[in-house]
């Protein structure tokens, strides 16, 4: 599937998207909300006051007021969007959960902390800061670095009270910085320094160093003097730290740093795959020789204890950095990926069943326990109709060897943003196993679908129960509430269809994507309809809501609104954004996980961009934020409240709602007769080999889960069945009661080293999928012992197979993932001048600043909105030298400006 590199024109024109209409009114609005019939009819329970700031609120982040206080929600800090769509205006904290009245513009003391140098350039009639990005770690929120635009920063220690500036390592501007703190050290930053030369293309003097400061950035430490010549450039970096959170497992120390390099000659990185470019390994900062693990590592991910490290195709070296014959090199167009699961100490090479194809992109997704790995793989297929077409290939790796990917789904569907893929491919979190995503159909592969390009007419919806193993369609409800959401038309082959993260982008265009979240495990809502396919006219759009971890659903809206989980899954709201082009003074919210809603007032109608509670879920106290509507006769025949002059020069204001539901709704907590016990209602009710069992609030019951509610888990182990099996490396069945087959001849065409290495592919042809434990596995697998093993790899041994081409990240001082931000986040402003406000950063593309980001999984977890979940990791490796943009550290704040690597 080819792609386009150009970041301005045309990107892929995936989804044909009809006008949304600024129509309805607010009775109307309420009509949408779908009422279960034992339900009294909507009512409306409160109004509340807005809080209003100078301009959108761009990031909301909670940071907790001691260091093991459970209160996590008490202390906020917002980032407003700066004036003429310029990022970074002003900040905001309130020490009393966001409350209306307890909000300080904090701009004063950040600027005092400024030399008189530094404050010159902070524009005096806006007083704005130009703060990039939040940068701190869930774990010590005391720490919080704020990048600054200019070449200097903040930095606080105590949740936001008071400030000190930090000088930027290298003495350049913020934009041209990459951060990445330490896991376990709070005092230790590294940065990643691009030279100002790296702006214009191909410059000679454009060079990346890495910076490190064991002083929370009071002072730095250039590595490349450290290293006295030995490292004349860095491409990619990471913490030893981020492998285990135990040193003495993974064998590291508080210095330990992982790179890829250039060790010899003045090398900058050019954008391209370069075989001098090499994976090593200091616990020193470089001060003494470092070890070079692998040679040609150019680009490394890590991810569910393991390393991934991307190699030239051509690289003259193996992982054990024996000589490789010319004739079985590679073009070194591409790369071949090296997996460690013995934390940097031996690698091996990955397999993957297909032909030998090149891949352009790359994604790595972990699973819920966080020990294992799927790849989505776009391939750039021979035949013009699959290379076009705007798909990945899914697949597995084994549970006794993470270096043979199984097929288990075909033709993901994607969609590609200004370089940054996203896949629609969803973990329900809290529900092991479980994986929702969406497909193009077979029928699709046409030579006028390709000519027409309508793709999105050709999607469905699967869903799998068992990692994997086996996928279907999601079933559509047998009763609706609402008639207008019922689109079967009798067939019976009627299913129901949810938009995933590529209809999410697409700024008005958009439509909220399914989500989950571990703090309320069985419950998940989304955007979609019923039928054949999914459909993207807005007027056939509902919202729907499963309570099982999508078995059954209902639908609990017609129409599309933005959501959010808190209480532990006991509140859930409603309301409708922005994107439908009407404003909104609504909020709906269920305390019964969506049986019956009620409404609140909003006194003042607004635009709304998001709805956000704290990151554990946990909390009753809710943030609606947005910005102001038009005062104007479109608006007031309808009955909204606007506020907003659209004749005057002054942008809208950003308006924040702050909801305590404890001030609604005087409730006790509850005691242990308000909960239930359930089990996903999945065959033989298992999942993995087990039967699981939560506990979660009677709907009838009418009380709060306290804010340190510790849910009941418990399971039992099930007996092995076919349902616990997918095929192995080179086999495939389209259905789980069917034997695993042989794809083509590639299961004899490949011989990949685990094979060589001992590794025994069944006689079944099936292996366990990962994470499952059932009992009796020689029901199922007669060979079982053989299959399982210890099939622990060793350097050395391992070839070239030319199968697993995958690509690489190129990232510039402004990740692509802030450019979806833009797309699906910024106002129209904002869009309007990234790309004048970005230009230099932008060429640094061009010069081959290259990381390796994993933003995806903040992208597609409830519609992004900057949540942090706690969920698994997802990573990502795209080609170089496309000039396309790629992503940074999303284990920081959500994607306001330039990401980082993580």
């Amino acid at each position: 599937m080819r792609r386009d590199g150009v970041l301005r024109g045309a990107l892929v024109q995936l989804l044909v998207l009809a006008p949304l209409l600024a129509a309805g009114s607010v009775d109307r609005d309420r009509s949408a909300i779908n009422q279960d019939e034992k339900c009294s009819p909507l009512k409306q329970t409160h109004q509340v006051q807005p809080v209003e700031v100078g301009s959108q609120v761009l990031d909301l982040r909670w940071v907790v007021s001691q260091e093991h206080d459970k209160e996590v929600d008490k202390v906020v800090l917002a980032l407003t969007e700066g004036q003429n769509g310029h990022f970074g205006g002003h900040l905001y904290r309130s020490e009393d959960y966001g409350r209306a009245g307890t909000w300080e513009k904090i701009n004063d003391e950040l600027k005092e902390a400024l030399d008189q140098i530094e404050q010159s350039s902070i524009s005096e009639d806006e007083h704005e800061l130009g703060i990039l990005e939040m940068h701190f770690l869930p774990e010590r929120p005391r720490h919080v670095l704020l990048q600054g635009n200019d070449k200097f920063h903040w930095f606080t220690g105590d949740f936001g009270r008071t400030f000190s500036t930090v000088k930027s390592p290298g003495n350049v501007p913020g934009s041209l910085v990459s951060f990445k703190l330490h896991p376990n050290n709070p005092e230790y930053l590294l940065a990643l320094v691009r030279a100002v030369e790296c702006t214009t293309y191909n410059s000679d003097k454009c060079s990346t160093d890495l910076y490190v400061s064991t002083d929370f950035g009071k002072n730095w430490a250039s590595m490349i003097t450290n290293s006295k010549g030995r490292v004349t450039a860095f491409v990619d970096f990471e913490w030893g730290a981020r492998m285990h959170p135990d040193p003495k497992v993974a064998n590291y120390n508080a210095k330990t740093v992982f790179a890829t390099v250039y060790e010899t000659g003045d090398h900058a990185p050019h954008g391209y795959w370069d075989e001098k470019i090499n994976f090593v390994r200091s616990d020193d900062f470089f001060t003494t020789p470092h070890e070079t693990t692998v040679k040609c590592g150019n680009a490394f991910e890590i991810l569910a204890e393991k390393i991934f490290l991307a190699v030239p195709s051509d690289c003259p070296y193996d992982s054990a950095g024996k000589s490789v014959p010319p004739a079985e090199r590679g073009s070194g167009r591409n790369s071949v990926i090296y997996v460690s699961e013995d934390f940097g100490l031996n690698f091996a090479e990955s397999c993957v069943p297909v032909k030998h194809l090149g891949d352009k992109s790359y994604e790595l997704r972990e699973t819920h326990d966080k020990h294992g790995v799927y790849v989505l793989i776009d391939h750039d297929e021979e035949e013009d109709i699959e290379a076009e077409a705007p798909v990945y290939n899914l697949y597995s790796s084994g549970f006794a060897n993470a270096t043979l990917f199984s097929l288990s789904l075909e033709r993901v569907f994607s969609v590609d943003y200004y370089g940054t893929r996203l896949a629609d491919w969803h973990r329900v979190e809290g529900i092991p196993g479980v994986f929702i995503a969406n497909q193009l159909e077979i029928g699709a592969m046409t030579a006028q679908t390709m000519k027409q390009r309508n793709w999105a007419d050709f999607v469905e919806t699967l869903i799998t129960f068992n990692g994997g193993g086996h996928w279907q369609h999601l079933q559509a409800p047998k009763s609706f509430r609402n008639p207008k959401c019922n689109l079967c038309k009798g067939s019976d082959s009627c299913a129901l269809h949810l938009h995933g993260a590529s209809s999410w982008v697409g700024g008005a265009q958009g439509r909220p994507s399914v989500y989950s979240h571990w703090s309320a495990p069985g419950v998940v809502m989304a955007s979609g309809n019923t039928g054949n396919h999914l459909e993207f006219n807005p007027d056939l759009q509902c919202t729907w809501l499963s309570r099982d971890g999508g078995y059954s659903w209902e639908d609990v809206a017609h129409g599309m609104f933005i959501y959010e989980y808190g209480d532990h899954g006991g509140l859930l709201l409603l309301a409708r954004h922005r994107n439908q082009g009407i404003p909104t003074d609504t909020l709906y919210y269920s305390h019964d996980q969506g049986g019956c809603w009620n409404s609140i007032k909003l006194n003042e109608a607004m635009y709304l961009e998001n709805i956000r509670v704290e990151p554990q879920g946990a909390s009753h106290i809710y943030v609606l934020h947005g910005e102001q509507c038009e005062n104007d006769d479109r608006w007031s025949s309808q009955g909204f409240n606007c506020t907003y002059d659209d004749s005057s020069a002054a942008r809208p204001r950003g308006i924040m709602y702050v909801i305590d539901f404890e001030d609604i709704k005087q409730w006790p907590h509850c005691q242990r007769d308000d909960y239930e016990h359930w089990s996903p209602p999945t065959p033989e009710l298992c999942l993995l080999g087990h039967n699981f069992t939560y506990e979660r609030r009677k709907r009838d019951s009418e009380c709060f889960n306290p804010k340190q509610y510790d849910r009941p888990i418990s399971s039992s182990i099930c007996e092995c069945g076919n349902e616990d099996l997918e095929c192995e490396y080179g086999y495939f069945r389209s259905n789980y009661l069917e034997p695993c087959e042989k794809i083509g001849q590639i299961a004899e065409e490949r011989v990949c080293p685990a094979l060589d290495e001992g590794y025994h592919i069944s006689s079944t042809h099936a292996r366990f999928v990962h994470g499952d434990n059932c009992s009796h596995p020689h029901d199922v697998i007669p060979d079982y012992d053989d299959v399982k093993g210890n099939h622990h790899r060793h350097r050395g041994g391992s070839h070239f197979f030319g199968g697993l081409f995958i690509t690489m990240v190129v990232v510039a001082a402004l990740a692509c993932v802030f450019f979806v931000w833009v797309r699906m986040f910024a106002s129209e402003d904002v869009r309007d001048n990234v790309e004048d406000y970005c230009r230099n950063a932008l060429l640094c593309c061009g010069s081959g600043c290259s990381l390796v980001g994993d933003c995806l999984g903040g992208l597609v977890s409830k519609l992004t909105g900057g949540r942090s979940s706690g969920s698994p990791a997802d990573h990502f490796f795209r080609p170089l030298a496309d000039n396309d943009m790629s992503s940074g550290d999303c284990n920081t704040s959500p994607l306001v400006l330039p990401g980082q690597n993580a």
